[in-house]
């Protein structure tokens, strides 16, 4: 069954794709929701008449935005995680039922969702893309075992080594590998991650190619990194964390919310 299939790929790899997870419509509603964020933050009309979210005129504009107005740019980032329609799609039905599925849980009782958002990265420009690293609930405890923890990843476009993607190393989750983390000088660019290349070079590496409506399925422990565009799109992607409350990975308390002016 695809089931059975779907789940022994995430225990040997750390991963699965699910395709066709999210319909049409679903990710519409996202993609209004997000259109109606830029354009209210952004205080502009260039953005008004803008139809698609693909286009090269929006992904244009966006730039220019970021460029010259990166307090706005890191405004819509922040602003999205309190979109309705986002967290509604990050705790539908088939969402709990798939991640009790991957992490052997009878209900979402033990189910914690801590982060929800959306990234939008340029093309060509790699100042706020994550190096190798593993993913965590707080950055001060960022070395605990989060086998326990899933990410969902979802592209609203299609994405590749060509549009922009992110890069898994095979089989990583197994343990955590002992992430290193420092402020970058720019205040408008995002922390920054890494991992040491002895650890890198021991795995082999998938770069994701999938299509709007896929998700990748991640355990919080596999080993990954952003893969910068090289199109005329902009890369947009839904990212979110969920960890079982029993788990020793699970930080207790309130998580703190951090502007990220990117």
């Amino acid at each position: 069954m695809l089931k059975d299939k779907l789940y022994k790929e995430f225990q040997n790899k750390g991963f699965c794709i699910i395709k066709d997870f999210f319909s049409k419509n679903e990710l519409e509603k996202i993609n209004y929701a997000l259109n109606n964020i830029i354009y209210k933050i952004s205080d502009s009309k260039k953005f008004e008449k803008i139809k698609s979210l693909d286009s090269v005129q929006f992904k244009n504009n966006f730039d220019k935005l970021k460029s010259n107005y990166p307090s706005k740019a890191g405004a819509i980032y922040d602003t999205v995680q309190t979109s309705l329609a986002l967290q509604s799609l990050l705790t539908s039905k088939k969402i709990i039922k798939i991640l009790c599925f991957f992490l052997d849980l009878k209900n979402e009782t033990f189910i914690l969702n801590f982060f929800k958002s959306i990234r939008l990265d340029l093309p060509k420009k790699d100042n706020h893309l994550l190096s190798w690293h593993q993913d965590f609930m707080d950055t001060s405890k960022k070395n605990f075992d989060y086998s326990k923890g899933i990410t969902i990843w979802a592209p609203l476009n299609k994405v590749n080594k060509t549009n922009g993607s992110m890069e898994l190393c095979i089989g990583s989750q197994k343990k955590r590998v002992g992430i290193i983390s420092k402020k970058r000088k720019n205040i408008n660019a995002s922390e920054y991650l890494d991992i040491d290349k002895k650890v890198i070079k021991k795995y082999k590496k998938e770069i994701i190619n999938c299509n709007r409506g896929d998700v990748v399925i991640m355990n919080m422990n596999c080993i990954h990194r952003s893969v910068s565009g090289k199109s005329n799109i902009l890369r947009k992607t839904i990212i979110s964390r969920y960890i079982d409350i029993n788990s020793n990975g699970f930080v207790p308390g309130a998580i703190k919310f951090t502007p990220s002016s990117s």
